[in-house]
């Protein structure tokens, strides 16, 4: 099976609340114009951040970025949070990568090979830390993609690594992110940001299939030798995060991508390639025809996605959250619907040059 070529981490959360003080009793006349926080701002807050209505291709404003030099899948509960409130780490993904270990999924190789992306510019992942302040407090993490702004691929541990944005990376209003992390904060030491969502894009499994890690919890030391908020950007060290992917995400996250790539091995009626009910994981199953792909090519992506028949209906085996109700035990009142996960990162300081041209 083919290792992975292609990681993207991004995140979204539930809005901040713009919060105003009482209102004044002074005179109108004498009253000061009081502005609202716009650190806590979004598109769909009253009123709504500047960033929503900006140009492309002449927004200069940036905040101090990072961009992400590794990050490593854990097997293990090693790593990295306490998503039911046990007491105890929460990784069961280590527990499917036993399983998936039959299709040929190897977590070394998967891990050497995302750090070869990033050596070679194929993953350029960037953390803008948006309205940050040097002295500590509140902020927001937007994610994008990154595109090298001079003749380097893999980011220098210095810093100041310069990038355009990917302009793939921008929701729809302005250059507002498509990914983006509300509740993040820092003490000049340490940073933490979620619980939320957190996607990631990964062919860990075979095919290279988009997920929501929920529940998801970031911690990261910054590095203070190797980060200049004005000149280098920020560098963060010993980093973690973790949460919880629903199964049902997974199944239909490989249902589309045997639909995109499987044309070589339809099945017949349109049934999905994988069927399943949530409420009764285990009796998930396949539906190829003829348990047969011999008209696809040896090598081919649908020969990997069909390979994952022989370990999807174990999942309910290593479900162990409730992703309606992260903190409860799912296991004693039998509604484990996700699979946790942790995975460690560092970044190295960066820049934002501006963003790619429209195409």
């Amino acid at each position: 099976m083919t290792p992975n070529k292609r990681l993207l981490l991004g995140a979204t959360l539930s809005l901040c609340v713009l919060s105003c003080g009482p209102a004044s009793t002074e005179p109108a006349e004498n009253q000061a114009t009081e502005m609202p926080d716009m650190s806590k701002a979004t598109c769909d807050t009253d009123p709504p951040h500047d960033r929503c209505s900006a140009s492309p291709d002449t927004y200069n404003d940036w905040s101090p970025s990072s961009i992400v030099s590794e990050i490593r899948f854990i097997d293990d509960d090693s790593c990295c949070f306490d998503i039911d409130g046990d007491g105890q780490n929460d990784n069961a993904l280590g527990d499917l990568l036993e399983i998936a270990a039959s299709a040929g999924v190897n977590i070394d190789g998967f891990n050497e090979s995302v750090a070869q992306s990033i050596e070679d510019g194929t993953v350029a992942l960037l953390a803008e830390h948006h309205h940050i302040a040097e002295e500590g407090g509140e902020f927001s993490i937007n994610y994008y993609l990154g595109i090298p702004d001079g003749g380097f691929t893999a980011p220098v541990a210095e810093g100041g690594n310069a990038y355009k944005i990917d302009r793939g990376s921008l929701s729809a209003k302005g250059i507002w992110p498509s990914a983006r992390m509300n509740e993040a904060s820092h003490d000049g030491a340490n940073v933490i940001a979620g619980p939320g969502v957190v996607s990631i894009s990964t062919d860990l499994l075979g095919p290279p299939i988009t997920l929501d890690i929920e529940a998801a919890q970031l911690t990261a030391e910054i590095d203070p030798a190797a980060s200049d908020f004005d000149a280098k950007g920020i560098a963060l060290t010993n980093g973690a995060l973790g949460g919880a992917v629903r199964a049902s995400e997974i199944f239909d996250a490989i249902n589309s991508a045997y639909t995109e790539n499987c044309g070589c091995a339809p099945i017949a009626g349109g049934e999905p390639f994988i069927s399943y009910d949530v409420a009764a994981l285990d009796e998930t199953s396949c539906s190829v025809p003829d348990n047969d792909t011999s008209a696809c090519e040896e090598d081919s992506l649908c020969t990997s996605i069909y390979d994952l028949c022989g370990f999807v209906g174990l999942t309910d085996r290593v479900v162990d959250i409730d992703a309606d109700d992260p903190q409860s035990n799912c296991k004693a009142n039998g509604t484990c619907n996700a699979i946790s996960l942790g995975t460690t990162f560092r970044t190295y300081g960066a820049k934002i040059t501006g963003i790619t041209s429209a195409q």
